[in-house]
């Protein structure tokens, strides 16, 4: 089973994802998912014996700090060092960033991306048939200096 964390703290944006989005992912992914919300004031699960995890984006700054991050942090070591495949999307990407290289590897973009960008995409089984990646986004902050051990597979040019 799959486990997606919804990070949105705002309440509308964040049941439109559990309402819209999540469906749509356990279509995709053709079974049941499992989820859990940031924004609960409860423990986030133990993310062992899921086959997938992802976590969401966020209004919040994976560069700031939020009252959650060592929470969060913890949760994706556990993820990617039980062996689930660990799937970050904005904020999530960022605070994957942070959680297997170091708090340095997230900071402050130098300049905010903002609109419609075409994403550069390096092989890879994730981008199996798509062509052409143009997405919609909204940075504030970025991810940088990563080692050597992690493979950029997708990049905007900035």
């Amino acid at each position: 089973m799959s486990l997606i964390v919804n990070c949105i703290i705002v309440e509308k944006p964040s049941v439109d994802f559990d309402e819209v989005i999540v469906p749509r992912l356990a279509e995709l992914s053709g079974g049941p998912l499992e989820l859990a919300r940031l924004a609960d004031p409860v423990p986030l699960p133990d993310p062992a014996g899921h086959s997938h995890v992802i976590v969401s984006g966020s209004e919040l700054s994976a560069a700031d700090g939020a009252p959650r991050d060592a929470e969060l942090i913890r949760f994706i070591r556990q993820a990617a060092f039980s062996g689930s495949a660990i799937f970050g999307i904005c904020y999530g990407h960022q605070m994957i960033a942070r959680a297997l290289a170091s708090d340095r590897a997230c900071r402050k973009a130098r300049r905010v991306e903002f609109g419609w960008r075409r994403i550069d995409l390096q092989p890879n089984v994730l981008f199996e048939g798509i062509d052409t990646l143009i997405s919609a986004e909204s940075h504030f902050d970025e991810v940088t200096d990563l080692p050597g051990e992690f493979e950029v597979i997708a990049s905007t040019s900035d």
